[in-house]
Order: C-alpha cells, then sequence, then structure tokens
C-alpha cells in the first residue's frame, strides 16, 4: 500500500537552535516569529493547522477495549 504521506529524511531538514522554552501565553508572538517562518519554509503548515485528524475509536466497542484506531494511533 502506498502512503500519501511524504517522508521526510532527517538529512534534507537544516539544524536549528533548540526552542528551550514552551509555549505559553506570555511567550506566543517569541515563537510566533521563530517557528512559523521554519514551518512555512517547509510546507508544513497543512501538519499543524486545520489538521485532519482521525477519530480516536472507530466503536464503542474499541472505545471501552480501549482499542485506538490504527490511524488515530499513526497520526
Amino acid at each position: 500500500m502506498e502512503s500519501s504521506h511524504p517522508t521526510f529524511s532527517t538529512s534534507s531538514i537544516p539544524s536549528f537552535h533548540p526552542i528551550s522554552e514552551k509555549l505559553s501565553e506570555s511567550n506566543f508572538l517569541l515563537w510566533q516569529q521563530q517557528v512559523e517562518p521554519v514551518i512555512k519554509a517547509h510546507k508544513l503548515q497543512r501538519f499543524v493547522v486545520n489538521p485532519v485528524i482521525p477519530v480516536r475509536f472507530l466503536t464503542e466497542d474499541d472505545r471501552a477495549a480501549g482499542s485506538e484506531n490504527p490511524a488515530y494511533s499513526t497520526w
């Protein structure tokens, strides 16, 4: 089965200095200035803006058994 998701090689992604502070209400603008250009440069918006999130459980029986939808687990 052929995947419709792109495959990324770590060698094709430039290294960046890690952002050591977690996103919060007080640092949103700083994060936006640092992270948004990277997301746009790598055309990753579809993964972070309005993503299509699969349902976690396909049926109520799956929910009761704790059996997650494989598509949800992959997501």
